[in-house]
């Protein structure tokens, strides 16, 4: 989370971030999810995936559930690849550049 605050500082708006939180695998709360932001400085937008409807969305085509999944979306909100593990400053500004161009 610290390398997308990074990566969200450097952008401004021209990339919208959200921090979804997993709620209610291996005990995740809302509280718990906040806390854990603010611990570690993220100031994007976060949201709460109750049940984990939406993680099961994506992690359906993988053998076994992986975390994090980073999904990028575009300006139409048509749902790129999905990233499967996680991400450092270098390799997420990569990726933002292949799928949108932007550096």
């Amino acid at each position: 989370m610290p390398d997308f605050q990074k990566v969200y500082e450097s952008l401004g708006s021209r990339v919208s971030f959200v921090g979804m939180n997993v709620l209610g695998l291996q005990g995740e709360t809302m509280g718990a999810g906040k806390a854990f932001a603010k611990r570690t400085g993220v100031h994007y937008q976060l949201a709460f995936d109750p049940g984990g409807l939406l993680y099961a969305h994506f992690y359906a085509t993988t053998a076994r559930p992986i975390m994090p999944i980073t999904v990028f979306v575009d300006a139409r909100g048509v749902v790129k690849e999905p990233h499967f593990g996680p991400f450092d400053v270098a390799s997420l500004r990569a990726a933002i550049r292949t799928n949108f161009g932007i550096t």
